[in-house]
């Protein structure tokens, strides 16, 4: 019996520590979103905004943050809302955080070659001419008789001369 309620004992105190290292290891989904408005808000992202989760909606263009990691409540933002993402996690590969912006990207139709779609890019180097940045798409590539999706990164140039500040793919 005594053995019964040492290993109950220690289920729960491991239970409590469980809760505690998922609340520290939440930390990594702590941003400050910049608004349009000049307004920042301080939150947690809820998972799924990548392109990777985003299969039905236009990938890197909305997303939801959260005031802590475990509130159900959140708050719905879009590339148009927004300025930019600044994560407040610090790492060895990304010493400043990782930081995304809201630029248009060039999308160029039959109709419009001056087209340009809002996107959230990430922040890759800072030059002194120009910014390049990359983000996640879904393609289909056709392999065989099957149509397959694949997840591909697109890299993209903006020009500090260039008034619109657009993003462009190469």
């Amino acid at each position: 019996m005594n053995r019964f309620l040492l290993a109950v004992a220690a289920i729960l105190a491991t239970t409590g520590t469980i809760r505690e290292a998922n609340a520290q290891d939440q930390e990594f989904r702590h941003v400050i979103v910049t608004l349009t408005s000049g307004e920042k808000v301080d939150g947690y992202l809820k998972r799924g905004w990548h392109a990777e989760s985003s299969v039905f909606k236009n990938p890197n263009y909305s997303f939801k943050i959260t005031k802590t990691p475990d509130d159900k409540e959140s708050v719905k933002y879009t590339a148009d809302e927004v300025t930019c993402i600044d994560y407040a996690e610090k790492t060895e590969e990304n010493p400043d955080g990782i930081h995304w912006d809201a630029l248009d990207i060039a999308s160029p139709s039959i109709g419009n070659r001056y087209n340009t779609i809002r996107r959230l890019v990430c922040l890759d180097k800072v030059g002194k001419n120009a910014t390049t940045y990359w983000w996640k798409i879904w393609t289909t590539e056709r392999v065989g008789n099957i149509n397959r999706r694949i997840l591909k990164t697109v890299h993209g140039v903006r020009f500090h001369d260039d008034p619109d500040k657009v993003v462009y793919t190469y």
